[in-house]
């Protein structure tokens, strides 16, 4: 699958999770699980999201890390650039306050 191609890229976690919220009430479990695998969460993400388990489908960390997974995977980045990837999402993970957005035209940056 191409990166976004179903849904495009989205500014904020808000804006997802408003996709999603649509997608639920439409009870299009399909969509949602195609609009969280675009965005790098797992498909039972969605399926815990659609029966109510969880409230949002992504949090700013998921999104963040999915976000960071999905360019990744696309940029095929491996090797030491990889190990750099996964010491942001940590630090992230370690640092409640931090919250990111993400940007159509700009990618990831801290806020």
């Amino acid at each position: 699958m191409a990166l976004f191609e179903r849904f495009g890229e989205f500014d904020s976690v808000e804006e997802l999770n408003m996709t999603a919220e649509g997608l639920k009430e439409e009870g299009d479990l399909e969509s949602l699980k195609v609009l969280a695998e675009e965005n790098g969460l797992d498909a039972a993400d969605a399926e815990d999201y659609a029966d109510g388990i969880v409230t949002e489908l992504a949090s700013d960390l998921m999104a963040a890390a999915g976000k960071i997974a999905v360019e990744s995977k696309a940029l095929g980045i491996d090797g030491i650039m990889s190990e750099i990837g996964r010491a942001v999402q940590q630090e992230c993970r370690d640092r409640d306050h931090v919250r990111l957005e993400r940007h159509c035209d700009r990618g990831m940056r801290g806020r």
